[in-house]
């Protein structure tokens, strides 16, 4: 690459010295390992495999069909998860895949708002999701800047969400999992967490 783009491995270099004297404390932006970027910057990126595995829409897929099963099974193991999807090559398209999956256009949805720490993808008004369903966002208190739980069950109650989100973006603490479950069983809502978000996956 230095020989070939002098430019964009002097820029790569001066992104690599900024991470390593930087703390990046945006979960999108999590510091990814040795072995993930040998990974993503492997022969796999030159693959473009539409459809599921043993199901292509052409051939030459044997490696990228064994990859996507190990990653399915590992995914299955970790979340203790019936069904798994690894496709979705984002946290944003994967969220718009589970609304197109469960909630219908106009329907009630529930998310942490974006000002809160929320994503935005979760219901607010410049993605697609807080233009194509009805969003109702959760905030936090300004006594700790913590997710009012209160105000997630009374909001809940009052809309009866469809979906109730609870991964965030930029939220530092550790999520109250049991208590958001308790109120999606409440109000029939299904309960998303947003781990990709959460975690900088």
């Amino acid at each position: 690459l230095v020989e070939t783009d002098p430019e964009i491995a002097a820029l790569i270099a001066a992104e690599e010295r900024y991470e390593a004297d930087t703390i990046r404390l945006i979960a999108s932006e999590n510091y990814t390992s040795r072995a993930v970027l040998e990974a993503t910057g492997s022969v796999l990126t030159n693959k473009y495999s539409e459809g599921y595995a043993h199901k292509r829409y052409y051939e030459g897929q044997v490696q990228i069909d064994k990859v996507e099963e190990l990653a399915i099974s590992r995914m299955k193991a970790i979340f203790g998860a019936e069904h798994v999807n690894v496709q979705p090559y984002s946290g944003s398209p994967a969220n718009l895949a589970v609304y197109l999956a469960f909630v219908k256009p106009g329907e009630t949805i529930m998310g942490l708002g974006l000002p809160a720490g929320g994503h935005l993808t979760h219901g607010w008004s410049v993605s697609i999701t807080g233009k194509y369903f009805k969003s109702v966002p959760y905030g936090v208190r300004e006594s700790d800047h913590r997710i009012d739980m209160d105000q997630v069950r009374d909001l809940a109650r009052a809309n009866r969400p469809k979906i109730l989100w609870c991964g965030t973006t930029a939220y530092p603490r550790t999520l109250d999992f049991a208590a958001f479950r308790s109120i999606a069983d409440e109000v029939g809502a299904i309960l998303a967490a947003d781990i990709a978000h959460i975690a900088g996956l």
